[in-house]
């Protein structure tokens, strides 16, 4: 849980300097974490698991095996907890993998634009740094606030009793993360169709 919100801070870190591409990884690996959190806190049985992970190969293999797939696990006893509650935790992985957390063209050609062509040359320009006032540093910004919203409400089904008061701390931060993208939409400063990735 301390590792999820590591990450989301070095997430927000990395968003506010415009490394667009550096993003995904370490949103996904926070998401991640608050899942693993949750299945051990679901199953106390898998802390030695995960705990013995490097004792041996066999034990590699388990802890393989007990959390590969973290997040659909975590999606899954989630929607059990409360129905249709989660699906959109595993969307948000699966965007985090798209836009650059496994390599992929997507994750690469996003930040990439193509020049004059010639007999024998393209040129090929890749971004590693925007601007603050560029779209994919808003992007990555909300991008941070929609994961740590996710990883808010993963690690507060860690908790063995529910909290309201919690409860309504994720659904105001919801409520100001909209209110933010409306006045983004406003501005200009991204599209109405832009506002997923």
């Amino acid at each position: 849980a301390i590792n999820a919100h590591m990450h989301l801070m070095a997430a927000i870190r990395i968003a506010m300097t415009g490394h667009a591409g550096a993003i995904f990884p370490t949103l996904r690996t926070a998401l991640e974490y608050a899942c693993y959190a949750f299945l051990i806190t679901d199953d106390p049985a898998l802390a030695a698991v995960w705990t013995n992970r490097h004792d041996s190969r066999e034990a590699l293999k388990a802890s393989r095996s007990a959390f590969t797939s973290a997040v659909k696990a975590t999606t899954r006893k989630l929607n059990e907890i409360q129905p249709n509650s989660a699906d959109w935790i595993s969307d948000a992985y699966d965007v985090a993998i798209d836009f650059g957390g496994h390599p992929n063209p997507r994750g690469v050609f996003t930040h990439v634009s193509w020049g004059e062509e010639t007999d024998s040359h393209l040129a090929m320009n890749i971004a590693g740094l925007y601007a603050a006032d560029q779209f994919e540093t808003t992007r990555s910004l909300i991008a941070c606030l929609d994961f740590t919203l996710a990883v808010a409400v993963v690690l507060t089904r860690c908790r063995k009793e529910f909290s309201e008061t919690i409860q309504n701390e994720i659904n105001a931060l919801n409520d100001r993360k909209e209110s933010v993208i409306s006045e983004l939409i406003k501005m200009g400063a991204i599209g109405a169709r832009e506002r997923d990735p």
